[in-house]
């Protein structure tokens, strides 16, 4: 199921809990589940509206004496003088993936 078929059917089913919520044959009991139920239809339709979070890892490359860090989701190159993010400052990525180490054995040549 995609999230377009998934908000569609949610939709739906929070219209039909709008529909018992004013239904003035509903007893009271519905009228509450249907209200409690439009609340939590409305919840998961707007988690479903946001976009998908992209998720990366930090690329340390070393190189003779400078260290730079590359964000795999958009390879943009970051300055990490004020600590390490959690997050790309320029595409939003997550960086919850372990951090990549290129030209490691160059740099341990001139140690």
């Amino acid at each position: 199921m995609t999230r377009e078929e998934a908000l569609n059917i949610l939709s739906s089913e929070q219209a039909v809990a709008m529909g018992i919520d004013h239904d003035v044959t509903s007893t009271n009991i519905q009228r509450k589940f249907a209200r409690l139920k439009h609340d939590a239809l409305g919840v998961a339709i707007s988690a479903l509206q946001e976009p998908e979070r992209k998720h990366g890892s930090w690329k340390l490359n070393i190189k003779e004496s400078t260290t730079s860090y590359e964000c795999s989701a958009c390879k943009i190159v970051t300055d990490m003088r004020y600590g390490f993010y959690k997050f790309c400052p320029h595409c939003g990525a997550e960086m919850d993936g372990d951090t990549e180490v290129q030209n490691e054995d160059r740099y341990l040549q001139h140690e």
